[in-house]
């Protein structure tokens, strides 16, 4: 007889961040991560926002950074830029819901992330 046991560990934080809208205006954006094994997700509430539709979200990433744009009905632009994260990833995506945006970003390796951005 053998037995398995596994041990998972996740961190979840809680930020804000501040965007510039279009129209001059400033708001601010709140997003949650999680680390897990092999990647990390980024929740962002659509709430404070408003309505986003699915064509007016973009994403970019390179090893290091992530850019995320989303631009409301009203056509004001709110953008996610991280430029040091906190080790190499290799994509990023994301999952639109009704209520949030999920971003995905695989890891380039399986460790645990102790911040989503990488300390100057």
């Amino acid at each position: 007889t053998s037995s398995t046991s596994s041990t998972s560990s996740t961190s979840s934080t809680s930020s804000t961040i501040t965007t510039t809208a279009v129209a001059s205006s400033t708001s601010s954006l709140r997003y949650a991560w999680d680390d897990a094994k092999d990647k990390v997700k980024i929740y962002i509430g659509l709430e404070p926002i408003g309505e986003v539709a699915d064509d007016a979200i973009t994403i970019e990433n390179t090893e290091n950074s992530l850019n995320l744009t989303m631009s409301n009905s009203a056509g004001a632009s709110h953008q996610l830029l991280i430029t040091k994260l906190y080790d190499n990833i290799t994509s990023a995506t994301f999952r639109k819901k009704p209520d949030k945006v999920i971003v995905t970003l695989k890891k380039a390796s399986s460790f645990s992330w102790h911040d989503l951005k990488k300390k100057d």
